[in-house]
């Protein structure tokens, strides 16, 4: 499954999550007051997304011992009081 709502980064594998639907999303939509969610990643994914006003982010590669083509870095996250930034900061640069 490739996402249309990408926002930035990259989306190159299918997203692998579980089979087994726990209600968890949809625990977040209804509560209303998450602004994201970040999970570790898929070695051809990195990508921000937006769903129901929840942004979706993915960690991105880090290790150099297995497959995958982005380059290796980080996701960094800042958080402050009402707001966040995120950015992918690569190893190389």
């Amino acid at each position: 499954m490739r996402l249309k709502n990408i926002i930035s980064g990259v989306n190159d594998e299918a997203v692998c999550s579980s089979e087994i639907n726990s209600g968890f999303l949809y625990s977040v939509l209804r509560k209303g007051n998450v602004k994201a969610l970040f999970t570790g990643h898929d070695h051809d994914n990195n990508f921000t997304a937006q769903y129901n006003g929840v942004y979706l982010d993915y960690g991105n590669v880090t290790g150099y011992n297995c497959y995958g083509s982005l380059d290796r870095g980080v996701r960094v996250i800042e958080l402050s009081e009402h707001d966040f930034q995120t950015r992918i900061l690569k190893f190389d640069d």
